[in-house]
């Protein structure tokens, strides 16, 4: 099935309300379900598209109206420079060499040969060290140009091992 993935905004409670959530999240196909032996359920998904909750629906559990979040700008002469420049950045945030490395299986390998500025940042964020904030605004960032230097930024400020050392 599909579903709608939003964080909360203040982790704890149970039982949150749309106000307790982000209003910007992904709609997902849920790939697999696991009941861990506490109770707890585990889902892996795979993320479809950036939607926004417009309204609550009223139901047996949380639900709500969505529409799309329409991403602009993936297709500039900007966008483009700043994914060589992304590519470039995380090559020395992660520590890895593209071009000595070569596994085309493999997310990480596969990113220089993402074409999309917009699905490379959305490919390269979740392989960064960012608070829950940050991912957020990068989330929530409809700009490509904007969202491409939120990640220049983040790699910037270096992997949690160095900023702990500055």
């Amino acid at each position: 099935g599909v579903v709608l993935v939003v964080t909360q905004r203040r982790s704890g409670g149970d039982d949150p309300t749309l106000g307790d959530l982000y209003s910007v999240g992904v709609t997902a196909k849920v790939l697999n379900r696991q009941v861990l032996p506490d109770g707890t359920l585990k889902f892996l998904v795979s993320c479809v598209e950036r939607k926004t909750v417009v309204r609550a629906v009223a139901g047996d559990f949380l639900a709500a109206e969505v529409t799309s979040f329409e991403e602009t700008g993936g297709g500039t002469d900007e966008a483009a420079a700043l994914s060589r420049a992304v590519l470039d950045a995380y090559q020395i945030y992660a520590k890895v060499d593209f071009a000595a490395t070569p596994r085309p299986t493999s997310t990480l390998f596969r990113l220089p040969t993402i074409g999309a500025p917009g699905v490379l940042a959305d490919s390269l964020a979740p392989m960064l060290a960012a608070d829950i904030a940050t991912r957020q605004r990068m989330l929530e960032t409809a700009d490509v140009a904007a969202r491409l230097r939120l990640l220049l930024a983040v790699m910037e400020a270096g992997p949690p091992e160095q900023k702990a050392s500055k």
